[in-house]
């Protein structure tokens, strides 16, 4: 549950639909080849809505200006100004931009690996306990602090955003609460949910899934849903949309990642894309323009 308390490379600003042409309205994505697993997403004046969904990444967002609804694990969150919001990997989520004016934010992203190297950086300074980040909202200046000093050192400077990193991610790991006990999964589920891995670019039929499952229809998608907070199609779409921001950034062509994860074409996955990520998948191919 939720509790309450090299040089870098600059990949080009989004400009998504503005609902007044006045308004900002933009996103960029920012990574530093010396900081691998590790990106910035920078929204100033964002009007945006999320249906449930997931990342394979950690997610550390600020906010610095406007407001937000968050809802996770069925709890319907409101934060502003100020408010840090953490969220695991896996962990399903939505979130909403309700004030008219959007919401400006820094968040990282940060794949379980890069999360666990930093850890491991870690485990000698005095005061970390926790091995992993908990999901949390809370007022946190110092950890708004960092996260707003590690996506400017993106922009500018690789040993800065390595050491940033570091700061940020010890003060979570000081400061966090305790991580919940960990969701129950049902066997047929985890099943289920490797057999979509395995399978991820197939057009996998409700039929499949009952019959490598051996349980009825119903009670697979009733099931799954309720210990994933999301249905097996929604999974296999957000599963494919996690897997094509990794090709993307190793640098592999927008169309050729749509055919190789069984998407119709490169409309298709960009559609998706938008919808889960929040900027289009151009944003994530990497830049030849260096700062």
């Amino acid at each position: 549950m939720m509790s309450r308390r090299g040089p870098p490379v600059r990949h080009s600003t989004a400009m998504l639909a503005e609902a007044h042409p006045r308004r900002r309205n933009t996103v960029e994505v920012l990574h530093a080849p010396g900081l691998p697993g590790v990106l910035v997403h920078r929204g100033l004046r964002v009007h945006d809505e999320f249906r449930p969904h997931f990342h394979a990444e950690a997610h550390i967002a600020f906010i610095h200006a406007g407001a937000r609804v968050h809802t996770a694990d069925r709890q319907r969150h409101a934060v502003g100004p100020g408010d840090l919001l953490v969220i695991p990997p896996g962990e399903v989520h939505s979130g909403a931009s309700p004030d008219g004016d959007g919401w400006s934010f820094a968040a990282i992203y940060a794949t379980p690996a890069a999360l666990a190297a930093a850890i491991g950086d870690l485990a000698d300074e005095p005061g970390i306990e926790a091995r992993e980040l908990s999901p949390q909202i809370s007022r946190d200046c110092a950890g708004g602090q960092a996260v707003l000093a590690l996506a400017a050192a993106m922009a500018s400077s690789t040993l800065a955003a390595q050491i940033d990193w570091l700061v940020l991610l010890a003060h979570l790991l000081r400061a966090g609460a305790p991580p919940p006990p960990a969701r129950r999964e049902r066997t047929v589920v985890r099943r289920v949910r490797a057999f979509l891995d395995e399978h991820l670019a197939d057009a996998v039929t409700l039929d499949q899934l009952t019959s490598y499952a051996r349980v009825s229809k119903e009670y697979l998608v009733r099931s799954f849903t309720a210990d994933l907070g999301v249905p097996p199609h929604t999974y296999q779409i957000n599963a494919r949309v996690e897997r094509a921001k990794l090709l993307l950034l190793r640098g592999d062509p927008i169309s050729e990642v749509a055919q190789a994860l069984g998407f119709h074409d490169q409309s298709h996955l960009t559609r998706h894309f938008r919808r889960i990520v929040g900027v289009p998948p151009g944003l994530f191919a990497p830049s030849r323009r260096r700062i």
